[in-house]
């Protein structure tokens, strides 16, 4: 009974539709045949209202049918949406259980043996070695005496540019 309300609402429009045609047309010759009733009254009146009633009715009928059509495929078309969505939301919840499937067979595929470490790589290091200068500082114990200590130099006699140039 209550299934499929938008293609009833819009049946129910045509119906009225075609309803009201009809009783205008019965209406605009009721009024014409009341011309030879009330002999007294203006014809030209009388027939003006029949035209207007013979025109009008149907028109006004046809426009006012418009809503209610409208209003039935409104709720079509939302009722389709929904089981469109419907549809749409099953597929992704389908494609999240096989993604999340496939994960779990490629981490049983690539998990490592039981002694094995995992290799860590760190996004943030850069591309080449950086040689470590405070590797061992807080190693060193610091020396006992206050003392500094004196370091013996051997001094070269380096010849200047213009000795070198003289000895050429």
């Amino acid at each position: 009974m209550f299934s499929d309300m938008g293609k009833k609402i819009r049946m129910l429009a045509m119906v009225l539709c075609w309803a009201g045609i009809a009783i205008s047309i019965l209406g605009a010759l009721a009024t014409f045949c009341s011309l030879y009733a009330f002999s007294d009254m203006n014809i030209i009146l009388v027939i003006l209202i029949s035209v207007a009633i013979l025109i009008g009715g149907p028109i006004l009928s046809w426009v006012g049918s418009f809503i209610l059509c409208g209003y039935g495929e409104l709720i079509e078309k939302t009722a389709e949406t929904a089981k469109n969505t419907e549809i749409l939301k099953n597929l992704a919840l389908q494609e999240a259980k096989d993604r999340e499937l496939e994960k779990r067979e490629k981490a049983k595929k690539d998990k490592p043996s039981a002694g094995a470490r995992p290799t860590v790589i760190n996004p943030f290091a850069p591309p080449f070695d950086i040689p470590n200068v405070f590797a061992g500082a807080t190693d060193k114990k610091e020396p006992e005496s206050t003392e500094p200590e004196t370091v013996e130099a051997e001094v070269v006699d380096v010849p200047s540019d213009a000795e070198a140039v003289q000895a050429e």
